[in-house]
Parts: structure tokens; sequence; C-alpha cells
């Protein structure tokens, strides 16, 4: 089935890249004052601050189902008056079974789009096959290769618009979502690294609260004994694989037991209604609704096509070349957290070279979805480049560093080095020391800087033990994020400019932990490693 996958989609991608827009509708312009209440709304003041008035449209474009080409629908959102080239980010939405519950038609997840947008990313949000202005008529729920397929092509298709819509985007590509989005994103990610190298390069995907190993730790989650708090997954899940692989089952009494076999195709095909009252029609032990035949296949036959098919949308069998965050709460009801962990394991004992887990709090799945929004856009944010993608070069010879922009003429720019020279090289260089560069366009004023040593600029180790503290954003008003190279756990202590300890915690090597400073008063603080107290770092607290 791989096989046939990869040569259909090597013949569409051959033969409909640039043919993937069918039309597009302008629905209306967001103010700088419309997205501040979107964001007093979300209660993320301070934390995501709207710049840019947002045009919204809904683009209509083909994507791969069922060995042919489907329409379906998707958002793009743009923000006005840019003097930067912004990014482009996919986001993939979370579970609905609405028909039109779904970014382009207004969901609430739209908003997410729009706020990111405001300050200054072009973002697109992909509707999926069989919903928003999809015909048909079952979205082929938590299925990776369609999931991933919907968001490339809407990817294709904003770049197609840039000149009827007149921006221009950079070459960054960032991918977010929750919850199903999480699934969405990571299969993206994964099918842009086998599929479509040569075309995209994502800078980094932050997939969060999703079930990337949903015939192992999902599957043994909602099979745990206890009621399971969104039992109208199952169905639907299984209905969905059925649209696209049509060898579950010949006959749905094969699998669910009245009244759900015919309770079931009434809710979810044609999707008239939301997945709240979806779940309080399903027993809330999803296994009760199935047959005895369907629940002895799954459990003891390696070949039942349930169990196949799950399998080969779990999310393993793949080593991320792309620079990855997987944020998860330990309280999710809804997704096991351990799909994340599990992830993690696997990834990294693979050989993924920027992957990783990240726990965030012990909230469920609802409580979950702020802190992953605000850890996701402080993670892109650091690496957010304004189109400037800045070259450095180190030349051991003269023990220097020289620094260029990617396809542009560095006369452009004004250059300011971390040692305050302006020149376009610094000589005498210290191989473990940390150095930064801003450059800056003399006409637009976009700017961009970047942190680096010898190793990080040629791969070659410094052999230093020296700690090393990364503090973003920097300044920041309500969260800061700590990307540290320790090795082992140690005592993190936050102090202010009189040496009074404002804040402290326990650091575990290879995280990165996300701190709310929102309390603190504003100015200069301290940031101490260990029990020497020796300072390794500072933020400003705005």
């Amino acid at each position: 089935m791989k096989i046939k996958y990869f040569l259909i989609i090597l013949f569409f991608h051959l033969n409909f890249v640039r043919a993937q827009v069918e039309s597009y509708e302008f629905i209306q312009t967001y103010t700088i004052a419309d997205l501040e209440q979107v964001v007093a709304d979300f209660g993320a003041t301070g934390a995501l601050v709207p710049e840019y008035e947002v045009d919204l449209y809904r683009v209509f474009y083909r994507t791969e189902y069922n060995d042919s080409l489907t329409l379906v629908t998707g958002a793009l959102a743009i923000p006005r008056n840019m003097d930067c080239k912004p990014p482009l980010i996919s986001y993939q939405h979370g579970t609905s079974s609405e028909k039109l519950g779904v970014p382009s038609y207004g969901s609430g997840e739209l908003f997410i789009c729009l706020v990111f947008a405001a300050e200054g990313n072009v973002l697109v949000a992909p509707d999926y096959i069989g919903l928003g202005g999809s015909i048909i008529d079952l979205h082929p729920y938590q299925h990776g290769f369609s999931q991933g397929h919907s968001a490339i092509n809407l990817m294709r298709a904003a770049r197609d618009l840039q000149s009827d819509l007149s921006f221009e985007l950079n070459n960054q590509l960032f991918l977010f979502g929750y919850s199903q989005g999480g699934h969405a994103t990571a299969a993206t990610a994964k099918y842009i690294e086998e599929l479509y190298p040569d075309e995209f390069n994502v800078t980094a995907a932050m997939p969060m609260s999703g079930a990337y190993d949903l015939s192992g730790s999902q599957a043994d989650f909602v099979d745990n004994g206890q009621p399971y708090a969104t039992p109208g997954y199952l169905p639907y899940i299984v209905m969905g694989y059925q649209s696209v692989y049509h060898d579950l089952y010949d006959s749905i009494q094969e699998v669910f037991i009245s009244p759900y076999d015919s309770l079931m195709p009434y809710y979810l095909i044609g999707h008239n209604f939301d997945m709240s009252f979806i779940n309080g029609q399903c027993d809330p032990f999803p296994l009760n609704m199935f047959t005895a035949q369907t629940i002895d296949a799954f459990y003891n036959d390696p070949n039942y096509p349930f169990k196949v098919r799950l399998e080969e949308n779990d999310l393993l069998d793949w080593t991320p070349k792309t620079k990855i965050r997987m944020y998860y709460c330990t309280g999710d009801e809804q997704v096991y957290y351990r799909n994340s962990e599990v992830a993690d394991s696997v990834w990294n004992y693979n050989g993924a070279p920027d992957a990783q887990a990240v726990f965030l709090t012990n909230e469920d799945h609802g409580g979950c979805i702020d802190d992953a929004l605000i850890a996701a856009r402080l993670f892109f944010g650091n690496l957010l480049n304004n189109g400037i993608e800045i070259l450095i070069n180190y030349d051991p010879a003269a023990n220097s560093y020289t620094v260029d922009v990617l396809g542009e003429d560095i006369d452009n720019y004004d250059v300011l080095w971390s040692d305050g020279s302006t020149g376009t090289s610094v000589s005498n260089v210290q191989a473990s020391i940390f150095y930064e560069v801003e450059l800056t366009h003399k006409t637009t004023g976009c700017a961009n800087d970047k942190r680096f040593n010898v190793e990080s600029v040629t791969g070659l180790s410094t052999q230093t033990d020296q700690i090393v503290v990364n503090v973003y954003p920097n300044p920041s008003s309500q969260f800061i994020v700590l990307d540290i190279n320790l090795t082992s756990n140690e005592t993190v202590k936050i102090m202010d400019n009189q040496g009074k300890i404002v804040y402290s915690f326990d650091f575990q090597s290879g995280t990165e932990p996300m701190v709310n400073i929102s309390a603190l008063s504003a100015g200069v603080y301290y940031l101490h490693i260990g029990e020497s107290l020796q300072h390794q770092g500072s933020f400003v607290k705005k």
C-alpha cells in the first residue's frame, strides 16, 4: 500500500503541483482592534501582540483522495502592509465533526490563525477532506496521508497566490497544530521529508498533544478499563478509515452492535452534528459499541485490517530531520501524553537531530491548549528571520568570522556585532564563546540576528564545558523559554539586580522550560545555574 501511494503521489506531484488553486474568495479584513480583542479573549494579552491588520481569504484547491483529486477548502490569512518578507505557517486544526466547524468557515481555531498572522506571518489552515467546502460526505479522521496532503497542497496554493494577493514569502516554513492537528502536523512534516524534500524545507514543526502512536499508546489508553472522555473518536476513525481503505468491513454490522450500527453512520456521515453531541450518544466505554468478533480480531489477529491501518498511520517509522517540539500535558484525558514520550524516545533512538517532547503542565486536554500555543509561539518566534537569512563563515587561518546574507548584497545592511564592531568581519575570536551579529536593512528597517560559536558554524566540537544559556524572547513581558546545554539536572535560580531570588525551579536535562514572568517587576534579571550560583545569563522583563 505504501508503494502504491508513493507512485500515485509521484504522478500527482509531477503533473498537478502547479495547478492546485481552483479559486479564492475574500472574506473580510480584521483590524488591529479586532485582533487585540481576540488576544484578550484568549487571556494572552502581552504574550501575543497584533501589529498588522489581516485579510482573510477562503481558498478552493485540489488534493489527493482515493487515487484522484478532490476539491477542498482552507483559510489563508495575510497581514497587510508588511515591510519584511513573512514566513509561511500552516496550522492544522483539531477534531471537528461539523461540516463548517473548520477555520475557513469561522471556527474558533480560525482566530488562532488570525492572531499569529497579525504578528507578521502568512497563515494557512486546511479544512481537510469531507469538511468545509468539500463534497466528500465523510472526513477520513486521523488519516495522516490525506491530512498531510491537505496541508501541503494549501501551502502550494498560497505560494501560487503571492502575485494575485500582493505578498512575498520568505524562505521559512513552520507547521503547528493541536490534538488531531498535532497528528496532522507531524504527518505533514513526514510526507514533506519523504516525498517533497526539494520543494519544501520545514524550518520547524510544533505538533501538540497528538496521537503519534495510534496503534499503541492511544489504543491502550482508550481501552484502559475507565470511561473515555471522547468515545465518539473511535467510530469516527473506523468509518473514516473505511472511506479511504475500503477493507475494514463489508457491512457495518460486522463492526458495530445495535443501535450503534445505525446511529454512528447517521451522526457522522454528512457532518451535521458536533462532537460533544456525538460523544454523548456513545457508550463511555468505547469497545462496548463493537461486536465481540471485532474486539477479538483487533487484539489477536495481527493482520486484522483496522489494526494494520492504525499502524500505517502511526508516525514512529520515521526519523525526522526537521526541528520538532512536541508539546503535551500529563492530565490530557483525550490524547494520552505517552504518545509524545514514545515518539520522542523512538525518533531520538533512530537518530533524529533535533526532536523533543516538551512537558508543559498537568492540565487536561482543553486546559493545555493555551499553554501549548504560547510555547509554540515562543519557540518559532525565536527562529523567525524577517526574510533575512544570515550566513556566517569561520576562517581558521585568520581566526575570524565573516557575515553575509543569502541571495542579497551585504552592503544593503547595517552590521552590528556583539562586541560593538560594525564591519562585515570580526577577528581574534574565541572558539568556545558565543557571538551575536545583527543585520538591519538600510531601506526597509527589517532586521535579523544570529547567535553562534565555532561549533555551531563548523560542526566541530570546541571541547568546552561552559554552560550556555539562551533566553527567548528577550526582552519579554509574559513568558521566557530557557535553552540550556546542561547534561545533568540542576537548580535554576532567577535573581533581581539586588541578588534576591525571585523564582527557582529544578531544570531537567534535555528540556526547554517555559517560565511565566508576568508577575515580576520590569527590569533586568539574572539566571544562576547549580549550587555555585555562577552567573550564566540574563533577561529583561518589560
